[in-house]
């Protein structure tokens, strides 16, 4: 008997944890185009492109109402940290170059960044002046 019920839980569990869906997430990558080198403390922003009507946006892991626009910046790989959605999107990118940095002052660029539901999408966004 304590061996069926042994049985049930660890199945019960399998089955709980299998049925977890996988985290959709964005990862934005800036390089510069003309030295391929990546870009520190860049913004990147990811919005919304001409939201109509104030129910417009994307949602965020963790947040209840949808979301128009966020800012984010690079780390010293010209990385942005993995941002968790709740749902699969196409959104824009726009990124700036930090305005203290003297090697990429002025560079901008742009992307799109399409989701899919339960992945890792990284988009490259190439920046310059």
């Amino acid at each position: 008997m304590k061996t069926s019920k042994f049985l049930l839980i660890v199945l019960a569990s399998i089955f709980i944890f299998a049925c977890t869906p996988s985290p959709t997430e964005g990862i934005v990558s800036v390089i510069d185009l003309h030295s391929n080198a990546p870009v520190p403390n860049a913004e990147v922003e990811i919005f919304v492109d001409d939201p109509g009507n104030q129910y417009d946006g994307f949602y965020l892991c963790n947040e209840f109402e949808p979301t128009k626009k966020m800012v984010y910046k690079t780390n010293s790989g010209g990385v942005t940290e993995r941002v968790c959605f709740k749902l699969p999107a196409v959104l824009k990118v726009s990124v700036k170059a930090a305005a203290n940095d003297t090697i990429f002052t002025g560079k901008t660029g742009s992307t799109t960044l399409a989701l899919e539901e339960g992945e890792t999408t990284t988009v490259v966004c190439k920046i310059s002046n």
